[in-house]
């Protein structure tokens, strides 16, 4: 298995190599339909980066999008 450790680690991600064209599947402005979620959920179950991917999320406090197969809902301000 081949570990990713170089700052593109994206480059190599699914969701970056087979959906370049269509962010608003991975950042949507609303939570996307149950059906697109399981077609995203699917494609990270399948990427060679995906613990990458998630530590990123965690580090840069993400929200609102598609994060190494979990979707991560916009943070309440109140």
């Amino acid at each position: 298995m081949k570990t990713v450790t170089e700052p593109h680690w994206q480059l190599e991600a699914v969701c970056f190599l087979e959906t370049p064209d269509a962010p608003e599947l991975w950042t949507a402005d609303r939570e996307p339909k149950r059906a697109v979620l399981v077609h995203l959920e699917r494609m990270c179950q399948r990427c060679p980066v995906r613990r990458t991917c998630a530590a990123e999320a965690v580090r840069n406090e993400e929200q609102s999008s598609m994060h190494a197969g979990v979707w991560v809902p916009e943070r309440s301000t109140s």
